[in-house]
């Protein structure tokens, strides 16, 4: 069946703890074990694919109903999956080797700041001269602005890559240049 599915946010993130995400939110109607099906715009190019809904339960037998928010993988994920499957067999996801934690703001004008909690030894992030204690401000030259959607960035690169870190440390400011890798399968650092 077809319905409106206006999208009414991009860049939802938290759902999942440790996944990466960045989901579209749309009112189209996704029933339980029907996810799959397309998210197009007017002229039916894919915009997503329609994954999962929130519910609730509603106190009786029937179990959970949907509470109208529903949540697509942007199409662009999808192609960026899809090709890894086809290419490799898997989800090649870029890894840093860094766990970071967002700094909190002193005030609504200051820019979101990372600190390093710990750095993977032998990683990309260690082998670049990231240390424990350091502030990430940039990564190639982009503030960091939310923690989940930088992370979710360095997912997206491919190992091989190259990613300038703008870190503050000692009161300096220093540029450190890391060669993505490939996420660990059992280690869910970024």
């Amino acid at each position: 069946s077809v319905t409106q599915g206006i999208v009414s946010g991009l860049g939802r993130f938290g759902l999942n703890p440790g996944t990466y995400e960045g989901f579209i939110q749309t009112d189209a109607v996704i029933h339980t074990g029907s996810s799959g099906g397309a998210l197009v715009d007017v002229s039916g190019a894919l915009v997503g694919i329609n994954s999962l809904i929130y519910t609730s339960s509603d106190g009786g037998n029937a179990g959970n109903t949907g509470i109208g928010i529903s949540l697509a993988i942007p199409s662009n994920l999808a192609g960026f999956v899809m090709d890894d499957l086809i290419r490799f067999g898997k989800v090649i996801r870029g890894w840093l080797g860094v766990q970071v934690e967002q700094l909190p703001l002193a005030s609504p004008s200051e820019r979101a700041r990372l600190i390093v909690r710990a750095v993977a030894a032998e990683g990309p992030a260690q082998r670049a001269g990231l240390l424990v204690g350091d502030v990430i401000t940039h990564f190639d030259d982009d503030p960091v602005d939310d923690i989940r959607l930088a992370m979710y960035e360095v997912s997206l690169l491919r190992p091989g890559d190259r990613l300038t870190i703008t870190v503050e440390r000692d009161g300096d400011e220093i540029d450190l240049s890391a060669v993505i890798g490939a996420q660990p399968e059992t280690d869910a650092d970024a």
